[in-house]
């Protein structure tokens, strides 16, 4: 029985790399053990940490669900909020399986993400060749590997790469120890080169933000990266990447930079960006207190109240004439719909309204304040690396000024509670 829940927490990578079917119903699994877990109440209720995080979280999980019974469309809103409360319980039953088998999960771990990583790497360079070889290979600038139509290929990497750093570094795995520092030069490379190829402007930001904070915090990582050998590697990668990556690099730059300033002028990330974020705060504004309701965005994000058209064009026939619909020009509009408005915090705010908000800024301030105590420490003790490594993996990610995944997705959920429960074993 352990040994089954062992492998399913340690191989989380890989069975997100499969696809929702194995890494959900893994996720279920572990969480029927975190509610297994909860007649051990004395060491819950002396665990401050962990006493507080299942109280805000299942308090959380209990709001989202009377928002959805009194959502415009609760059928539809309960698929978000129902069943939110599985990955409170899947982090409870990993921080359980964390502390009695930590050793273990850490060495099965580490081979997960290694080998997932080299997979995720491998199968963005052949997408690269393809790209680069065969000009009728269509690609919008982007680069997905295994992750397809997906497109997460960024994200994947950029949020699991402090915990692979922390495990390299402090495993005992004798061939690992041996080469630890390369090894480390080495992923850090095959990451950069992913999240940068894989074109995701979100990810790239990430990943640069949970390296300043690991730089600032982590001593060992600082000699890692700032010494020859390492500087001279990442020249070589800026060639390589200036010759292959030429689409990938006019995306991530100058069409980001044409984006952000037009001809009618500076705009929050890209036009389409603004207009769902314009468009959360006008249901923000209509529903101060409870928001709309989870996952009522994409539902009524061109009502009347809400909807936020920043630009249109006339539709014209094949002989470049003028379509008209009862007698009116056919008018195409652009707006700020969607599924959701592709930031954390205008997602919070537009669906679960400032109650929501009370819950999400609580949850930013406490895991910043915890990433800077930690970081000003004299010492980096093995507690500390795991600590930082995965708050400046949670810091980055909800980093509140950035374009992010639906706050309600079972993808990013089980990343969040999977480093959420990894911190909360090391803070015991």
């Amino acid at each position: 029985m352990y040994s089954i829940l062992i492998y399913l927490f340690s191989l989380t990578p890989i069975l997100i790399i499969t696809g929702p079917f194995l890494s959900g119903l893994s996720t279920v699994i572990i969480a029927i053990y975190g509610i297994y877990n909860f007649r051990y109440f004395n060491i819950i209720k002396d665990n401050k940490i962990l006493k507080v995080f299942l109280f805000l979280f299942i308090l959380f999980s209990v709001y989202i669900i009377i928002l959805s019974f009194f959502s415009p469309i609760p059928e539809e809103s309960y698929k978000s909020s129902l069943f939110y409360f599985r990955f409170v319980f899947f982090a409870l039953g990993s921080y359980f399986l964390m502390i009695n088998f930590k050793d273990k999960i850490y060495k099965l771990l580490l081979y997960s993400l290694m080998f997932s990583f080299c997979i995720v790497f491998t199968s963005i360079l052949i997408e690269l060749f393809c790209l680069y070889f065969y000009p009728k290979y269509e690609n919008d600038g982007q680069l997905t590997g295994i992750f397809f139509s997906e497109k997460i290929a960024g994200s994947y990497i950029s949020r699991f790469f402090p915990i692979l750093i922390g495990l390299i570094y402090l495993s005992n795995i004798k061939i690992i120890t041996k080469h630890k520092n390369n090894l480390l030069i080495i992923f850090f490379l095959i990451s950069l080169i992913s999240v940068l190829l894989s074109g995701e402007r979100t990810s790239i930001i990430i990943f640069f933000l949970s390296n300043l904070f690991m730089i600032i915090g982590l001593k060992f990582y600082r000699k890692v990266l700032f010494n020859k050998k390492s500087i001279l590697s990442i020249l070589i990668f800026l060639i390589f990447f200036s010759i292959f990556g030429n689409r990938i690099f006019d995306r991530v730059i100058y069409k980001t930079l044409n984006q952000i300033k037009d001809t009618d002028g500076i705009n929050i990330f890209t036009p389409h960006h603004e207009s769902h974020l314009i468009t959360a705060y006008n249901m923000f504004s209509e529903n101060k207190i409870f928001g709309i309701g989870p996952r009522m965005f994409r539902f009524l994000c061109d009502n009347d109240k809400y909807i936020h058209i920043y630009d249109y064009e006339l539709q014209y026939r094949n002989n470049g004439t003028v379509k008209f619909v009862e007698g009116k020009p056919l008018v195409k509009y652009y707006n700020g719909c969607s599924t959701h408005p592709h930031n954390v915090l205008a997602q919070i705010i537009s669906e679960t309204g400032l109650v929501g908000f009370i819950f999400y800024i609580y949850l930013i301030l406490f895991i910043y304040f915890e990433l800077f105590k930690n970081i000003f420490r004299k010492k980096n003790s093995y507690q500390n690396i795991m600590i930082i490594v995965a708050l400046a993996s949670l810091c980055s990610s909800f980093f509140p000024f950035i374009p992010s995944n639906s706050f309600f997705g079972s993808y990013i959920n089980i990343f969040y509670f999977f480093i959420i429960s990894i911190y909360l074993s090391e803070k015991k």
